[in-house]
């Protein structure tokens, strides 16, 4: 209240509101909170973990935390702290390699929220029988050859579409 977020509700004092200028702080807390992450939706299994290992160097080297689902630390239901994590990251990085439906799930509420959606697929996949959806083909995606090829690609896109992240002091 003495911030001016909060006002008393009622004459008794015992609801709470919350202020024009309280709202305005939540919204700034939420745009710094969503600034410095990167979510990433794959497959996870063994033959993924030198995608996801090129994932997230490209993402760290643009000054973003790389965030996998299956390594945070939580006591919570998966789907809901998956959406958490998504509405709380600045893009999402898919891979369709491996076809996931859950990763095409995250992409699309990824998209619903006005969140930078970087597709990638190894390019004999994306060329072969095993082609991404005829949803996510759509879209402009990162087409590599070798996980150095995707990390420097990625870099690059991450770099041209949502920015580095960098801090200044």
């Amino acid at each position: 209240c003495e911030l001016g977020y909060l006002s008393y509700g009622n004459l008794s004092g015992s609801i709470y509101c919350i202020t024009a200028k309280g709202w305005e702080k939540i919204s700034e807390m939420e745009q710094t909170e969503s600034n410095n992450q990167g979510f990433i939706a794959m497959s996870f299994k063994n033959e993924t973990k030198t995608i996801s290992e090129s994932f997230k160097n490209a993402i760290s080297k643009c000054g973003y935390i790389p965030r996998r689902i299956d390594e945070k630390e939580h006591n919570n239901q998966i789907v809901p702290e998956i959406l958490f994590e998504i509405s709380r990251s600045k893009f999402v990085v898919v891979d369709v390699t491996y076809p996931n439906y859950g990763a095409y799930y995250e992409a699309g509420y990824a998209e619903a929220l006005g969140k930078e959606v970087i597709i990638c697929c190894r390019d004999k996949e994306f060329n072969g029988d095993g082609k991404p959806h005829f949803d996510i083909a759509q879209k402009l995606s990162i087409v590599w050859k070798d996980e150095v090829d995707l990390e420097s690609r990625l870099y690059k896109r991450i770099e041209a579409t949502v920015g580095l992240n960098v801090k200044m002091f």
